[in-house]
């Protein structure tokens, strides 16, 4: 189902489509699992880069293995050989476990997102509720996964500006990549540059609007991306509302408290809190 959203302002940012799942996830709910059922799934990686094809990157690690067995078989020192084809045995059996972990870390999500149990997430993606809890247990058991990635670059630090009006209402935005569908304005910390200084710079490349940044809520890695998160408080201090960034929005809107509970149903629990406090 697709409604149109309105804020209570009447606002809608210009250059943007308003239109977006009422259950933003796609989800029929905003419930979630106890903490005790949903134990962080933490990845060694990172962090998620922005505008990484995943059908691309899995073509060239099948085009490096076969290239790399190509390599193996033209060697002539079989002793190197032998070593060389045990060393992508490894990585190979390493990278098959990952997946594994990987497909139980969706199954615990979903069904932390949605309020169900592991067997209802398992349905849910057409898998019965052995196999469902066979890969939650090992991705919960397994904690991290373990190909190495010392040698890729660490992600920049994000900070993201938490903006409320005197109503009690949370600027969001829609965007494009769907990762995630909805979030708060605010992006990269540059080089020299601190977490606030940062999210008033992006909120108004983003949305045109300048904004006071006050307290910080909170910092986690975020257990989806693997990026250090920043959330700070923020006020709108001048500025007309729009959708700036349109290579990666597609709207900018002012949401009730409700909406955006249901478009970020697994929104930072001291964001939540923030949130409570600014509505009352």
């Amino acid at each position: 189902m697709v409604t149109r959203l309105r804020s209570a302002h009447n606002l809608s940012a210009q250059g943007c489509t308003l239109e977006a799942s009422q259950q933003g996830y796609g989800l029929a709910s905003t419930g979630v699992l106890p903490p005790d059922k949903t134990r962080e799934y933490v990845v060694d990686m990172r962090g998620y880069q922005k505008g990484t094809d995943v059908a691309a990157e899995l073509q060239e690690l099948r085009h490096a293995f076969a290239r790399a067995a190509a390599a193996i078989h033209a060697t002539y020192d079989s002793r190197t050989a032998w070593q060389q084809a045990g060393e992508l045995r490894e990585l190979t059996a390493q990278l098959q476990s990952d997946a594994a972990a990987l497909r139980g870390q969706v199954i615990i999500d979903l069904a932390a997102t949605r309020g169900v149990t592991i067997t209802e997430a398992g349905a849910a993606l057409g898998i019965n509720k052995t196999r469902a809890f066979g890969l939650a247990r090992a991705a919960r058991e397994r904690g991290t996964l373990m190909t190495d990635t010392s040698d890729m670059p660490d992600q920049p630090t994000v900070a993201l500006a938490i903006i409320t009006d005197d109503r009690g209402q949370v600027l969001a935005e829609q965007r494009k990549d769907g990762i995630p569908p909805w979030t708060f304005p605010g992006g990269e910390v540059s080089p020299g540059e601190s977490p606030r200084q940062a999210a008033a710079r992006r909120v108004e490349a983003e949305t045109g609007l300048s904004v006071e940044v006050g307290a910080e809520i909170g910092q986690r890695v975020h257990p989806k991306t693997g990026r250090r998160m920043v959330y700070l408080a923020a006020t709108v201090t001048g500025g007309t509302l729009a959708c700036l960034d349109t290579d990666d929005l597609s709207d900018v809107a002012w949401l009730t408290q409700d909406q955006t509970r249901q478009r970020m149903p697994d929104m930072y629990q001291p964001v939540r809190d923030h949130l409570d406090q600014a509505g009352q």
